[in-house]
C-alpha cells in the first residue's frame, strides 16, 4: 500500500484537516466582516422578542420597563431605546432610536456610536453576556454596529478621562460623547459641557416666539431653551431637564405672567394627546402664529426679503371638521384602549371623545369597544406582533353624509364579524364596513387587501362641484371646508383664462386637477 492511500484511507486526517480548513474560514470571515454597516432603516426585528423598552408598554409581560439601568461595574447608567433578546443563541441586542437623519453621511454621529457603545458595557454587567451587536437607527438609515474590542476601549478611555476630569482637571475629553447623557461631569468640568444653565436646575424666562411642534422657545442668557406648553409673550419658570451644545429643553413648572391668547384647552386629555399641539392657544392666535412661520421660512429659507404674505384663512368653527379618523387599539384582551398616541411614544391615550372628529365617530367608536368587549376579541400588540385588531378607521362624507367604518386586522377574519356589522349599521348614513388586512409587522398602519363585510367599498364626498369616490386606501383632503377654500384660493390666484395646460403633480387622487378642470383646458 502506497504512502498516499495510507494517508487518505485514514479519517482521522480527513477530521482534524476539515476542522482546520473551518477554523481558517471562520476567522478570516470575522475579520473581513464589517464593524459598522449602513442600511435603509427597518423597524421589524424577526426572531428577537423585546425584553426591555424605556417606556412602559401595554403588553402583560413589560414589567421592568421603562426603570432606569446601572452597572456597578462599569458605573454607568442608562435607558436604553430598546434591548431585543435572540430567540436563537439567547443573543442581547441594544437598539438606539435617533430622531434625525443620517442622508449621504457614510458613518453615524460619534457622540451616537460611543452612546451604544456605553449600552454594550451596561448590558454585558446587567445580563452577564456580551451583546454581540447593536443598531443605531435614524429616521432613513441604520447602522449595525459591532461590539468590537476597539470601541469598548474607546468607551472606557472616554470614562477614565472624565473621571480624571472631576479629580484634577486634566485629560484629553471627547466633546461628542460629553454631549452625551453619560457623561459624568454633567456639564461642570469640561468647557464642552458649559452652559449658561445646569441641568436639574429651575430658572425664571420669557417665551418669544413657538417651534415647529408647538413648543414656546426662549432664552436665558443667549442660551436657547425649548419648554413645551409654554406661549410667546409668557413669563414662566423653568425646569431644565437636558441639554446640548447649542440649546436644551425645559419642563414648565409655572406661568408666571399668561399671554393673553391663552385658553382652556376644550379636550380633556389635550396634555397627553399627541395629537394636537396647540389646544391651549387660541384660534386667533394660532392663525397669527401660522402666517408668521411662512413668512419666516420665505425669508429664512427661501432667501427673500421685504415679502408681503397675507393673514392665514381660519374656519367659522374650527372644531368637528375632520373627514377621517385612524384610532390605534390596544391594551387587554376585554378591556380595550382607543384613541390615540401619546407625544412621542407609541402608548395609547383612551380616547372616548375627540374634538377635531366628526361626532359620528364618538358613536362608532363606543359600538366597537362594546363589542371588542363583550367576545374579548384579542387586540394589537405591536411589541410582540401578536393580536388582532390593529386600528380603526373611518371617512366620512361632509356633503353627502356617507359613512365608512374599516377595521384594520393582524389576519384574514374577525370572529363575530356579523353582531357588529348589525350594530354599525344602525347609524345613520353608514354606507360601507370593511376589513383590512395588514399581517406586517410595521408601523404602516394599512395593508393592501380590503374585504367588504357590507354595503360598498367606497363613499361618495364632493370638493365644490366635483364628485370624488374615496376608498380606505384613497388620499384625500381631512379638512373638506377648508380645501374648498385653499383650492378656490389657488384657482383664483391662477388667473386661468381657459386656454392653459394645469400639471398636477403627486396628484393622489387627483382633487386639485379635477377642481381646477373648471377653467383649464387640459
Amino acid at each position: 500500500m502506497s504512502m498516499f492511500e495510507k494517508i487518505t484511507g485514514n479519517w482521522l486526517f480527513f477530521s482534524i484537516l476539515f476542522l482546520l480548513i473551518l477554523l481558517v474560514v471562520l476567522l478570516l470571515w470575522r475579520i473581513r466582516r464589517p464593524h459598522l454597516q449602513k442600511q435603509p432603516r427597518k423597524d421589524i426585528m424577526p426572531g428577537f422578542t423585546l425584553i426591555y423598552a424605556d417606556q412602559k408598554q401595554s403588553s402583560k409581560k413589560s414589567e421592568g420597563f421603562g426603570k432606569l439601568l446601572y452597572s456597578a461595574k462599569y458605573d454607568l447608567r442608562g435607558k436604553p431605546d430598546y434591548i431585543f433578546k435572540k430567540r436563537l443563541g439567547g443573543a442581547i441586542v441594544p437598539v438606539e432610536l435617533k430622531s434625525g437623519s443620517i442622508k449621504d453621511d457614510p458613518l453615524p454621529h460619534p457622540g451616537d456610536l460611543l452612546q451604544l457603545a456605553a449600552y454594550f458595557l451596561l448590558l454585558e454587567d446587567i445580563y452577564g453576556k456580551r451583546p454581540p451587536y447593536g443598531w443605531l437607527k435614524y429616521s432613513d438609515y441604520m447602522f449595525y454596529v459591532r461590539n468590537t474590542r476597539k470601541i469598548r476601549k474607546e468607551v472606557k478611555q472616554t470614562m477614565a478621562d472624565m473621571r480624571k476630569m472631576l479629580e484634577d482637571g486634566e485629560g484629553t475629553p471627547n466633546a461628542s460623547f460629553v454631549n452625551c447623557r453619560h457623561c459624568i461631569c454633567n456639564g461642570t468640568v469640561c468647557p464642552y459641557g458649559q452652559y449658561p444653565v445646569e441641568k436639574n436646575q429651575t430658572y425664571t424666562m420669557s417665551i418669544t416666539d413657538i417651534g415647529t411642534n408647538g413648543e414656546g422657545i426662549g432664552r436665558i442668557d443667549g442660551y436657547t431653551v425649548f419648554v413645551e406648553g409654554a406661549l410667546p409673550e409668557e413669563v414662566i419658570k423653568v425646569l431644565i431637564v437636558k441639554t446640548k451644545k447649542h440649546f436644551g429643553y425645559g419642563k414648565l413648572l409655572e406661568i408666571l405672567e399668561p399671554s393673553p391668547h391663552r385658553v382652556t384647552p376644550a379636550c380633556p386629555v389635550a396634555a397627553k394627546c399627541g395629537g394636537c399641539q396647540l389646544q391651549h392657544l387660541s384660534y386667533e392666535g394660532q392663525l397669527a402664529f401660522k402666517t408668521k412661520k411662512v413668512k419666516d421660512h420665505l425669508e429664512r429659507i427661501g432667501g427673500f426679503s421685504g415679502i408681503s404674505v397675507g393673514y392665514a384663512k381660519g374656519m367659522e368653527e374650527p372644531w368637528r371638521y375632520r373627514n377621517k379618523a385612524q384610532f390605534p387599539v390596544g391594551g387587554k384582551t376585554g378591556e380595550p384602549e382607543i384613541g390615540f398616541y401619546a407625544k412621542r411614544s407609541h402608548r395609547i391615550i383612551d380616547t372616548p371623545v375627540c374634538m377635531l372628529q366628526n361626532k359620528i365617530n364618538d358613536q362608532i367608536v363606543k359600538i366597537i369597544r362594546a363589542f371588542l368587549t363583550e367576545y374579548e376579541i384579542p387586540l394589537y400588540d405591536e411589541t410582540i406582533h401578536r393580536g388582532l385588531v390593529r386600528h380603526i378607521l373611518t371617512r366620512i362624507g361632509r356633503r353627502t353624509g356617507e359613512i365608512m367604518v374599516c377595521l384594520v386586522i393582524n389576519g384574514r377574519k374577525l370572529p363575530h364579524c356579523d353582531v357588529l356589522v348589525e350594530h354599525l349599521r344602525e347609524i345613520e348614513g353608514m354606507t360601507s364596513i370593511v376589513l383590512n388586512v395588514n399581517t406586517a409587522q410595521t408601523n404602516v398602519i394599512l395593508g393592501t387587501e380590503v374585504h367588504v363585510l357590507w354595503g360598498k367599498e367606497t363613499i361618495r364626498d364632493y370638493i365644490g362641484d366635483v364628485q370624488f369616490e374615496i376608498s380606505p386606501l384613497s388620499f384625500y383632503q381631512v379638512n373638506p371646508l377648508q380645501t374648498q377654500v385653499l383650492y378656490q384660493t389657488a384657482l383664483d390666484f391662477a388667473e386661468l383664462e381657459g386656454n392653459e395646460t394645469v400639471l398636477d403633480l403627486y396628484c393622489g387622487i387627483g382633487t386639485i386637477s379635477l377642481f381646477f378642470a373648471q377653467k383649464a383646458k387640459h
